[in-house]
C-alpha cells in the first residue's frame, strides 16, 4: 500500500523515472557502440548514488544504539509497580556499525544483560520479548560495554575515524548507560561518557520542517517506518518484536536521500559542551523531562535533598502546550554547585527521569524571551486509584508512594488515608512550593494556603528533640526546631528565658510596640490572635507579629499587589520575580529598612536564639539544625 506522506510526491517521481527509463532505452537499442551503452550507465549509476545519498553525512561510520530496560507498570495498582524508572537496568544492548555513505550495516550484534537489583516483570516480557531463560543466560552490563567497545575500537577508532551514535531517543546514552554506569561503577569510555550522537527524534523534527505537511502522530520506531512507508524490520521473523536496529537504519536511509543541509549534518556533542562549560566556570544547568506542571516548590525540594540550592529556575515555554514534559534552566551561587547538580542526571522528579546538562549564561540570555518563571503552585490533578493521604500531615502521594514525600510517614496499616477526592492544588501528590517555618507570604494573602497540622500525640516517625506541647488541652506534637508550640503557642520546657537587654542591645521600643519593654519580640501569639482580616480588606502593612521571622538582610517585595517576604540572598522576589529594590544594602540590613519595607518608622531589634550560624551555600538564610521546609 503506497505510504500517505509519499503518494503525492512518488506519483511526480513515477512520472518522471518513467521518462528516464524510455529515453534509456531507446539509446541503449539505437546504438552498437558499447562505449556508448557504457557511458549511459555510468551516467545513470552516478545519478542514482546522488539521490540515495542526497545528505552527505560528516562522519563515515555511524553507530546505531538500541537498549531495552527492566520496567513494570500496574495502572489498577500503581503501588504494586516493582521497578521504578530510575533504577531501570539494561537487559539488552544492541548496537550496528553503519557506512554512512550507503547506509549498509557492515557489522551487528546483540548482547543480552542480566540484571543485578531489579526483575523480569511479565509487562517487561510482553513489552521487550526477553524472556527469563534468556536473561540466566545474559552476561554483565561490564562484558556487554566491552563488547561494544571493542567492536567500535576495531572498525572505527583503530582506522582513524571519529565515533558517532545514532539513537531512537537520547535517553539511551545521556541517561540511562551513563546512569546506569555511574550507579555500578563501570568505567566507560569517552565516547560513551561523553558522546557525539544523533538523535532520531530531533532528526525528523527536523526533517518535518522541510515538509510541513507531514503529520506524525507518534514517534515509536514502528509507527514511524509505517509513517514513511520505510516497513519495519521484525527480529527472527517474529511480527511481534520489531528490529529496532535495522529499522532506524531504513529511517535514516529515508531522512537523508533529499539532502536536506540540516538533517544528520549537525550531532548533539556531549565532550563540547562539558568543556565549554568547565571552561566557562558556567553555573547553569539544563533540565529537560520535567513534569509539564512542574512548580518551583517541587524543584527547589528536589535539589534540596540533594543539598543544593539554586538562586534562579527558568521554565522554557514550550511551543506545544500538548507536550507531556517541559524544560528549563537552574541557575546556582558557583560552578561547583552546578557540577554537583550534574550528577543528578538520570533521578526522578515524581515519575519522571529527568536530564540535567551543561548549559551556559549566554544559552539563558539567547532565549529569555522565551523564559517565565515556574509555576508558584500546581493546577488541581485528578486524584487516581491507590493515592493516599498521610495520617500524619495529611498530604497526597502518589499510590507509587511507600512513605509520605512531605513527612517521610511510612504508608502502613492504619497509616494512610485513601484519597477519594480531588485535593486542593497544595495536596497534588507533590509538596507545595517549601517555605522556611521562619519566612513566607503574610497570613491572609491570595497564595497563603492551611496545612492539616501534626494529629495531637506522638507521630509513628518522631524525631529526636521533638516535643510535646504541656498544655493539658493542646498536647500538640512539635518539631524539634519549635521553641513554641505551633497550636497554642506554650513555651517549650526548658526553653532559654529570652536575654535581657544590655549596652550592645538596640534601645527599647516606644510605648505600643509589640516587642515589650526591652525590644525583644514576644512569644507567637495564638492562631487567632492578631489575625488580620480578609486580603481584599487588609490593609498595606502585614500582622506585626513577626517574632523571630524576620532575618538581617530579609525584604519585602515593593509590589503593592504582592508584599511577599523574601530571604536576603534572593534577587527577585519569589511570588512575582519583582526585582530586589536594594540588592546592595538587604545583605546588611539590620532590620525592615529600606524601600518598600513595613518598619513603621522605627527600627526592628533583630533577635536571633543561640547557634544561628548561616549554613554553608545557604545564602546566609540561617539555617539552624531542626529547620525545616513546609
Amino acid at each position: 500500500m503506497e505510504p500517505v506522506i509519499d503518494r503525492k510526491r512518488r506519483l511526480s517521481e513515477d512520472e518522471s523515472e518513467g521518462e528516464l527509463k524510455v529515453v534509456k532505452k531507446q539509446l541503449v537499442e539505437s546504438s552498437d557502440d558499447l562505449d556508448q551503452k557504457s557511458e549511459i550507465t555510468d551516467e545513470n549509476d552516478t545519478e542514482a548514488t546522488t539521490k540515495n545519498n542526497g545528505t552527505m553525512v560528516p562522519f563515515q561510520r555511524l553507530v546505531v544504539l538500541h537498549v531495552e530496560v527492566t520496567c513494570d507498570e500496574n495502572p489498577t495498582n500503581p503501588a504494586a509497580v516493582q521497578v521504578k524508572k530510575e533504577n531501570a537496568e539494561i537487559i539488552e544492548l544492541s548496537y550496528a556499525i553503519v557506512d554512512s555513505q550507503d547506509m549498509t550495516i557492515l557489522n551487528r550484534n546483540s548482547v543480552i544483560v542480566k540484571p543485578t537489583s531489579t526483575p523480569l516483570t511479565q509487562f517487561c516480557t510482553q513489552v521487550s520479548g526477553i524472556t527469563a531463560d534468556q536473561i540466566e543466560e545474559g552476561t554483565t552490563l561490564a562484558e556487554a560495554v566491552a563488547q561494544l567497545e571493542h567492536a567500535i575500537n576495531k572498525d572505527i577508532v583503530t582506522q582513524g575515524l571519529e565515533v558517532c551514535f545514532v539513537t531512537h531517543g537520547g535517553w539511551v546514552l545521556r541517561i540511562q548507560l551513563a546512569r546506569e554506569a555511574r550507579d555500578k561503577q563501570v568505567a566507560l569510555a569517552d565516547y560513551l561518557s561523553k558522546p557525539r550522537m544523533f538523535d532520531l527524534k530531533q532528526e525528523i523534527q527536523r526533517w518535518q520542517v522541510h515538509h510541513p505537511d507531514v503529520v506524525l502522530h507518534s514517534m515509536g520506531l514502528k509507527e514511524l517506518a509505517q509513517a514513511f512507508g520505510a516497513g519495519a524490520a521484525y527480529a527472527n521473523n517474529d511480527h511481534k518484536r520489531i528490529d529496532s536496529l535495522a529499522t532506524t537504519v531504513t529511517l535514516m536511509e529515508y531522512l537523508t536521500k533529499d539532502g536536506h543541509s540540516d538533517v544528520f549534518i549537525h550531532p548533539i556533542n556531549a565532550q563540547a559542551d562539558l568543556n565549554q562549560f568547565k571552561a566557562e566556570q558556567s553555573k547553569v544547568v539544563h533540565l529537560a523531562g520535567l513534569p509539564f506542571e512542574v512548580t518551583q516548590g517541587e524543584l527547589e525540594a528536589w535539589f534540596s535533598s540533594n543539598n543544593l540550592r539554586p538562586i534562579t529556575m527558568w521554565m522554557l515555554q514550550a511551543p506545544d502546550p500538548t507536550k507531556p514534559s517541559a524544560s528549563g534552566f537552574i541557575v546556582f551561587h558557583q560552578h561547583q554547585e552546578a557540577e554537583r547538580a550534574l550528577e543528578l542526571n538520570g533521578r526522578c522528579l515524581s515519575d519522571r527521569v529527568i536530564e540535567v546538562s551543561p548549559s551556559s549564561e549566554r544559552v539563558v540570555e539567547k532565549a529569555y524571551s522565551l523564559l517565565q518563571p515556574f509555576p508558584l503552585q500546581p493546577k488541581s490533578r485528578t486524584v487516581r486509584p491507590g493515592d493516599w493521604n498521610c495520617s500524619n500531615c495529611g498530604f497526597h502521594n502518589f499510590a507509587s508512594r511507600r512513605h509520605c514525600f512531605k513527612c517521610n510517614a511510612e504508608n502502613g496499616a492504619g497509616a494512610a488515608v485513601p484519597a477519594s477526592t480531588p485535593m486542593a492544588p497544595h495536596h497534588s501528590g507533590m509538596p507545595p512550593p517549601p517555605r522556611p517555618h521562619y519566612g513566607g507570604p503574610p497570613a491572609g494573602s491570595p497564595n497563603m494556603h492551611y496545612y492539616p497540622p501534626r494529629p495531637a500525640g506522638p507521630p509513628g516517625n518522631a524525631h529526636p528533640g521533638d516535643w510535646k506541647c504541656p498544655n493539658p488541652s493542646c498536647a500538640f506534637q512539635n518539631f524539634a526546631s519549635r521553641a513554641y508550640c505551633m497550636k497554642c503557642s506554650t513555651p517549650r520546657p526548658g526553653s532559654p528565658a529570652p536575654p535581657a537587654a544590655s549596652h550592645t542591645s538596640p534601645p527599647p521600643a516606644p510605648a505600643g510596640s509589640p516587642y515589650g519593654s526591652h525590644g525583644t519580640p514576644p512569644p507567637p501569639p495564638p492562631p487567632a490572635y492578631g489575625r488580620p482580616p480578609p486580603y481584599h480588606h487588609r490593609p498595606p502593612p502585614p500582622p506585626q507579629h513577626m517574632g523571630g521571622n524576620f532575618r538581617p538582610g530579609d525584604w519585602y517585595c515593593p509590589n503593592p499587589a504582592c508584599q511577599f517576604q523574601n530571604f536576603a540572598s534572593r534577587m527577585n522576589c519569589y511570588r512575582c520575580q519583582t526585582p530586589n529594590p536594594t540588592p546592595q544594602q538587604q545583605s546588611s540590613a539590620p532590620g525592615y529598612g529600606g524601600p518598600g519595607a513595613y518598619d513603621y518608622g522605627n527600627p526592628r531589634p533583630v533577635n536571633l536564639p543561640p547557634g544561628n550560624v548561616p549554613a554553608p551555600g545557604t545564602g546566609g538564610h540561617g539555617y539552624r539544625v531542626g529547620d525545616w521546609y513546609w
